[in-house]
């Protein structure tokens, strides 16, 4: 045949073959024939490649599971002690590990067979927990009913019914002959579409697909390869040379081993892998109901296996899929909530008779001398009392409400009946009753009862709840028993329990929170009180110290009156001696430059006429008009002496006048009128020397303020007064300072090409260039000075005391700068993250400092270059989230610095006060509490005294009431 395949002889072959304990030609002949029995005679047939493949995974396949059994049957004779049972009478204690519940993009036959046994295992886990809640209701000997929960018995009939179940229906279709996944697959359309659990739409059935609903969801499932998988046979060629094999193991498994050929023709459900599969679940069921199981659900934080992920739609599902939120369901089916009475009567103590309070709480009681005793009728008589009157403040609160919906509802009171009303008490307000009797139930069943309960009570305002009519009086209500009462209100009071609903347990709690809140208001009104009189007090010793200070203030005023009197008539006389001094300084100056000049004059002459004389010649030759000329020059260069050049300026020369030109000039730069400037200077040149008398500005220093100046007014301006590169203005700022504080690039590339040295001069306040761009947020001069001259970004100013100086770093954090100009700087000098000012400030608590301008992602690059910053403390002390808390930053910049550091939460800052104060102090953020409370919970329970201080703040701008707990409250007055 040209389909036929041989095997080669390779290593792998050959060593398969040792290990299995044959030779290589029969296990060659066992993969690629197939010996077919027709009658009496036997056919060896080859078989393809493809063919040969699958036998040589079903010959590995039945190996190992054959093994796999007798290794189980070992353990179980071992363990079980030589045939005795469980049933024998021993104890025994069993591990049932399964896979959850799974759906994937295509499930199969493995899909179905574990479904299948979570269905079981789920409907036996909520028999078993409906089982326990009604046991201990009966122990405890309180009024109850059974509720219904659902059953998934419909599912499991589907999947498992004899005849008409889909793992029967497998094993028919196993049986015919040439039958297929295909034909299976119609086969079970016909058969189950009438089932309401199991669907197949006309998409699903072009792909032979269906789906079923479980109890966590639908699931779609494909029919790819269920007979084969379902057979699971291995073939008889594979068969005959395992038994020919001799290995001792291989001979002991072979009863484990399913082949074609096995004689004999039971039925296919005994054989088949899903006959297998039910028959191991059903006894796997029996066995788990002879025990008392206890469950363990196992959740998966997250898929990507990291600590400190939480995917909570993750978790959901696995919840769902595990049956936990079922299990809930039933559970709220009944009473849900339980305490103690010790503990009940400990938590809801504040809900009782006035009569029936101490002055300290059963809690605290329960710890003392009283623990232990022999009252326990006593103590049960003070918990019905407790009962009994929640009870009545339930059913009050009920019967209000009912009222009030009635008005709404337009139904007049005096119209009720209450024999015409018999189903209307499951419902008040819209809310379920708390007596009403409550079945899980899917939510547009919900929906329904829902809208049905509304339409009669619209018609209809009086009811009776399980037999027991709800009184519309007090008198009524007190007239019922004990149990009634607490039936109609939703609790029950067992031997050692207080059982409550759901309705009950919110509607409790929030008296209690009522109560609590009440007693919030009092504590509050009595603090407030206390801190009026004290501030009384304190104004009253304040008040005379004021008297004291407003007369020295009155004295100050007076005599100062007396100073200006004087100045008025001293000033005019010291300006006349100002005025004689100074003008015999000038004129001593004036007549001293003009003899120097003069004596230099006479030196030169005389220098030149012996110069003639010697040689012979005449006064007007060419050397003499050259050397005339030069020393000239040379003479009226303005770099040649200060001194020479002072002689033979006039004095009038000195002085600045505010010409009319001038005055145009400076309003049209300000304008930014860049021609009429060009034209004005072109006009008047001698304007670009001018030094304005106001600031002590150039026109170059003036133009350098608008980045939008147009380069060629600079190049004008340096052509015409060079030496305005070296001019300072009043506060002692070189041109190049202002163009780097103004962001102008265009001048600044101008002047750094004409003056270098000037990136390392100062101003009066110690600042070259790059600090002061980086104090006025010119981000486009940092990076353009960076790039020049880099060793800017490692100088210092030092002004300690004042704002601490620093480096660049500093004062772009200290002034909030351009997010780029502190990357920029930081990527130039890496480490100044770690150095502080002269103040003992590093940049991160600079840059916190300006409050909620601040942004995350700036606290990060800081906290990138030095993270231990986070831990280091500024000159008062404190770290950086206290520094932040202070400064009233985001919240999110706060939480950060939290999650970066969370030991900061208990630490306190240079005053001794803790994060939590300072957060209620500044009015922090409910988030920023939060996380404080959350990171440090110790710090909450505060003493009394501190307690007291934070009431009065948050009372008054009722901003952070709702962390004022009443747990906190009790702590605080435990201390």
């Amino acid at each position: 045949m040209s389909d036929a395949c041989t095997m080669d002889k390779t290593h792998n072959a050959v060593t398969a073959a040792k290990l299995l304990g044959v030779t290589l030609d029969d296990l060659a002949y066992a993969l690629t024939y197939r010996t077919i029995r027709a009658g009496n005679e036997i056919v060896h047939s080859p078989i393809t490649k493809v063919q040969s493949e699958k036998a040589c995974e079903a010959l590995m396949k039945a190996t190992y599971g054959a093994v796999f059994d007798f290794i189980v049957t070992k353990v179980n004779e071992s363990i079980s002690g030589h045939g005795t049972h469980v049933e024998n009478g021993s104890a025994s204690i069993g591990v049932l590990d399964i896979f959850g519940f799974e759906t994937f993009e295509t499930n199969s036959f493995e899909q179905i067979c574990i479904n299948y046994t979570n269905e079981a295992l789920q409907q036996q886990f909520n028999k078993y927990v409906f089982k326990l809640e009604q046991d201990e209701y009966e122990r405890e000997g309180i009024l109850w009913k059974f509720i219904s929960f659902p059953d998934n018995q419909d599912v499991l009939d589907l999947i498992d019914q004899k005849h008409i179940g889909i793992l029967a229906l497998l094993d028919e279709q196993c049986i015919v002959p040439r039958s297929n996944d295909q034909k299976f697959t119609r086969y079970l359309y016909a058969k189950c579409d009438e089932q309401a659990r199991f669907s197949a739409t006309s998409a699903q059935r072009v792909d032979y697909k269906f789906s079923i609903e479980h109890y966590a969801g639908p699931v779609e499932y494909s029919t790819d390869n269920w007979l084969e998988k379902n057979k699971d046979q291995l073939p008889s060629s594979s068969v005959n040379l395992l038994k020919g094999a001799n290995f001792d193991l291989l001979a002991q498994i072979q009863k484990y081993i399913r082949s074609e050929d096995r004689e004999g023709r039971g039925s296919v459900a005994t054989k088949s892998v899903g006959a297998q599969f039910s028959a191991q679940l059903a006894q796997l069921r029996s066995r788990i109901d002879t025990t008392v199981p206890h469950y363990i659900r196992c959740l998966k934080p997250n898929d990507e296996l990291v600590p400190d992920s939480f995917d909570p739609k993750m978790i959901v599902d696995q919840l769902r899929c595990g049956g936990v939120l079922e299990a809930v369901r039933v559970s709220r089916a009944g009473y849900p909530t339980r305490y103690p009475h010790d503990v009940f009567k400990a938590r809801y103590y504040i809900l009782g008779d006035a009569k029936d309070r101490k002055a300290t709480s059963p809690a605290v009681k329960k710890w003392g001398r009283g623990a232990g005793s022999s009252n326990s009728n006593k103590e049960e008589s003070e918990v019905k009392r407790l009962v009994s009157k929640i009870a009545f403040d339930i059913w009050e609160a009920d019967h209000e409400a009912m009222m009030l919906a009635l008005e709404n509802d337009g139904t007049p009171v005096a119209n009720r009946s209450r024999n015409s009303t018999q189903g209307n008490a499951k419902y008040i307000n819209g809310h379920m009753n708390l007596v009403a009797v409550s079945t899980v139930a899917t939510p547009p069943e919900q929906r329904k009862k829902i809208a049905a309960n509304k339409k009669r009570r619209e018609n209809e305002s009086s009811y009776t709840t399980n037999g027991i009519a709800r009184p519309e009086t007090a008198a009524e209500f007190s007239a019922l028993d004990f149990s009634s009462r607490c039936a109609i209100a939703g609790l029950q009071l067992g031997k050692t329990k207080v059982f409550l609903r759901r309705e009950a347990f919110d509607r409790i709690e929030a008296l209690r929170a009522q109560k609590f809140g009440k007693s919030a208001t009092a504590i509050q009104k009595i603090v407030r009180g206390v801190q009026g009189r004290q501030y009384f007090r304190r104004l009253k010793e304040e008040m005379t110290l004021a008297a004291f200070i407003i007369q020295r203030a009155y004295h100050a005023y007076v005599d100062r009156l007396f100073y200006l009197e004087m100045n008025e008539t001293l000033i005019p006389a010291a300006v006349k001696i100002q005025a004689v001094v100074r003008s015999v300084q000038a004129r001593e100056s004036y007549f001293n430059s003009i003899y120097s000049a003069m004596r230099i004059q006479a030196l030169v002459r005389g220098y030149q006429i012996r110069s003639q004389m010697t040689r012979h010649e005449p006064v007007s030759s060419p050397l003499h008009s050259s050397f005339e000329s030069s020393f000239i020059g040379t003479f009226e260069d303005p770099m040649l002496n200060e001194d020479m050049n002072q002689a033979l300026v006039p004095v009038e020369q000195a002085v600045v006048e505010v010409t009319s030109e001038w005055v145009q000039l400076r309003n049209l730069v300000a304008d930014e009128n860049w021609a009429a400037v060009e034209s004005t200077m072109d006009q008047y040149p001698e304007l670009a020397e001018k030094v304005d008398p106001t600031n002590g500005e150039m026109l170059l220093h003036m133009i350098c303020h608008h980045p939008n100046v147009w380069t060629l007014l600079v190049d004008m301006v340096l052509v015409l007064y060079p030496k305005a590169l070296l001019h300072k203005d009043s506060i002692g700022a070189l041109p190049l300072h202002h163009a780097a504080a103004h962001d102008n690039v265009a001048a600044l590339e101008i002047i750094y090409s004409a003056y270098k040295e000037g990136t390392n001069d100062v101003d009066t306040s110690g600042r070259q260039p790059i600090h002061a761009a980086a104090e006025f947020d010119a981000a486009e001069a940092v990076k353009f000075l960076l790039a020049k001259a880099p060793e800017g970004a490692y100088t210092a100013i030092h002004r300690p005391g004042e704002d601490g100086g620093g480096l660049p770093l500093h004062i772009a954090c200290r002034h909030h700068s351009n997010m780029s100009i502190i990357t920029s700087l930081l990527a130039e000098n890496f480490s100044s993250a770690k150095r502080a000012d002269e103040n003992g400030d590093l940049p991160l608590h600079l840059l916190l400092r300006n409050g909620e301008a601040v942004e995350q992602v700036t606290v990060k690059t800081v906290l990138t270059c030095f993270a231990s910053a986070i831990s280091r403390t500024d000159k008062n002390g404190d770290l950086p989230l206290t520094v932040a808390i202070k400064s009233s930053c985001n919240p999110s910049v706060v939480n950060y610095l939290m999650m970066q550091y969370p030991e900061a939460c208990r630490l306190k800052d240079g005053s001794g006060h803790s994060n939590l104060h300072l957060a209620f102090e500044h009015s922090a953020d409910d988030r920023t509490t939060l996380g404080l409370l959350n990171h440090a919970p110790e710090v909450s329970c505060l003493c009394i005294s501190v307690l007291i201080d934070l009431c009065s703040k948050l009372c008054v701008n009722h901003l952070h009431r709702p962390y004022l707990s009443s747990s906190n409250i009790t702590a605080c007055q435990s201390c």
